[in-house]
């Protein structure tokens, strides 16, 4: 007889992270919250078995499917939030003032966003503005100027919905370029922050 097959694979720390949150909605309507993951791993991952908590164990998502590799995973409070398919419907909540939320299976912690007051300035809501992963520990807002998918009612959501954060699009996180830099076409395109970029004497700027 034939083996049987193996086990599907299994998140471990930081295969998945917990990669947008849009805390206060959309303009057309702040209910209208949705939540991105992130799978940064080469291996597609079954979510059955796995929870999005958020604060208290009274406001838990349990979640289905699988997130493909390199892909993402769209929680929408509606189908409508968004224009973009989503891979969950689920009647969450998220607070203006802030929430802790944390991914996690029967066994093991895969993602955790830690509480803090207004999500540390993180995001908008007025217009309601998306809070964007950068780095483990680290998270930034949305730029509109570079966004995905439209609200209900025809504008562009601040937000990038299954689509790469814009605050990955920063050439510089402060105001400096200290070390070489190459800015790949195939990774355009680019933001300056605080629409200023010095380049440090010594240090190469090259635009493909």
């Amino acid at each position: 007889s034939l083996p049987p097959p193996p086990p599907p694979p299994v998140p471990g720390p930081n295969d998945i992270w917990i990669n947008e949150v849009a805390w206060a909605g959309t303009v057309t309507s702040s209910g209208d919250r949705w939540l991105e993951l992130l799978n940064r791993t080469d291996n597609a991952f079954p979510l059955d078995g796995l929870t999005l908590e958020i604060s208290t164990s009274t406001n838990r998502v349990p979640l289905s499917g699988t997130i493909p590799a390199r892909g993402y995973y769209l929680i929408e409070k509606r189908e409508e939030a968004t224009s973009i398919a989503g891979d969950l419907l689920y009647p969450f909540s998220l607070s203006f003032s802030g929430d802790s939320i944390r991914l996690f299976s029967s066994t093991t912690t895969i993602d955790e966003i830690s509480s803090c007051l207004n999500w540390c300035s993180n995001g908008l809501s007025n217009p309601p503005t998306s809070m964007e992963r950068l780095t483990q520990t680290t998270f930034g807002t949305n730029d509109p100027l570079i966004f995905s998918g439209f609200e209900q009612d025809g504008r562009q959501i601040r937000g990038t919905p299954k689509a790469s954060n814009s605050v990955l699009h920063l050439v510089n996180q402060n105001n400096d370029v200290s070390s070489n830099l190459t800015l790949s076409l195939s990774n355009s395109p680019y933001l300056i922050n605080n629409k200023t970029l010095n380049v440090l004497a010594g240090v190469t700027l090259t635009i493909e």
